[in-house]
């Protein structure tokens, strides 16, 4: 699953999480790209702290990226968000 698309693609139908017993997977609709026929759905087990775990390291990624820009922005005698 393409992470940076699941908003868009649950809201047009295309994917779904669902729950078997005490665990999640994801149903994604799958179509033939020359007929546009449905094709059967792929099934994908999800694991929740593999998920988490990635939402840490991102959440660091970006706090280092602030950092980083807040640093240039400083260096540039930048005020108000804008460079001079």
């Amino acid at each position: 699953m393409e992470i940076n698309d699941y908003s868009k693609r649950k809201s047009e139908g295309f994917i779904e999480l669902v729950k078997l017993g005490e665990a999640v997977a994801i149903v994604q609709k799958k179509f033939d790209p020359n007929t546009g026929k449905e094709l059967p759905s792929e099934v994908q087990a999800l694991d929740i702290k593999s998920i988490e775990n990635q939402q840490i390291i991102l959440k660091d990624q970006v706090s280092q990226i602030d950092a980083l820009l807040s640093d240039m922005k400083k260096l540039l005698n930048v005020k108000g968000g804008e460079i001079k």
